[in-house]
């Protein structure tokens, strides 16, 4: 907590290309980790990641990254709510790739939740996500 509060207090007052070179050294941290399937340290830095830089260029995969690790620990409502986030048409910063791969992983978790009708409404709309693609 106190390394946290630390690094937030530097957030606060370096240049914002210093920002970045941290941002991206967390993150680099954190996949790490990911990649190592340590869903349980990763989870706690990646959730940590997407509170303090949520405005880097490695936010969304950060997000799909976490989605990921809960729905691997069958923690589903908190990746319905992460990957709803990734796909709302408001959230402006969402990478193409990753909104698409997104509303792809919500569809299955509605379908395999019985929830045909949201499930088709979200593949379709994926569908045109993907041909709309330049």
């Amino acid at each position: 907590e106190n390394l946290v509060a630390i690094r937030d207090s530097l957030i606060a007052v370096i240049s914002p290309s210093e920002v970045k070179k941290l941002a991206e050294k967390e993150f680099s941290l954190a996949i790490g980790w990911y990649l190592k399937s340590q869903y349980r340290i990763a989870e706690l830095l990646l959730t940590d990641f997407v509170e303090a830089y949520p405005q880097s260029f490695f936010y969304d995969e950060a997000m799909l990254m976490l989605g990921d690790i809960y729905l691997f620990f069958s923690r589903f409502d908190e990746a319905e709510e992460l990957f709803t986030e990734l796909t709302e048409d408001e959230y402006e910063g969402a990478d193409k790739d990753i909104r698409t791969l997104a509303f792809g992983i919500l569809q299955n978790i509605y379908y395999r939740q019985g929830m045909w009708d949201e499930a088709l409404a979200l593949y379709q709309k994926a569908a045109v996500l993907f041909f709309l693609r330049p």
